[in-house]
């Protein structure tokens, strides 16, 4: 299976936030998320999936549990299943590609 970049149709989560499933079966997802401006909070969150996430474009200051990274294009993070985690977006037109193990059936 292939999926065309030109393709991908995003939709907003919120006014700051968009994001596409790029694809996914039962087992795995992988979701691009687009950033329009910096953020200045965090609201850490948790989700029965194993995340890995790709820093696409932009820089992040990630936050997993008590620890705090910064982060830049190229750069890639590891989240374990229920492990809280978060970013501050500190560059406008930030994107990351998450993966997710199994599929996220809330984004469905």
């Amino acid at each position: 299976m292939i999926n065309f970049d030109k393709e991908l149709v995003f939709q907003s989560v919120d006014e700051n936030t968009e994001r596409s499933i790029v694809t996914y079966s039962e087992s795995v997802m992988a979701v691009r998320v687009r950033f329009k401006q910096t953020t200045d909070s965090v609201t850490l969150h948790h989700h029965p999936e194993e995340q890995i996430t790709h820093i696409v474009r932009g820089r992040f200051q990630f936050f997993e549990g008590e620890h705090s990274f910064l982060v830049q294009a190229g750069d890639t993070l590891r989240f374990e299943k229920n492990q809280p985690h978060g970013c501050i977006v500190l560059e406008p037109n930030s994107e990351v590609l998450d993966i997710f193990t199994p599929a996220r059936k809330d984004f469905l």
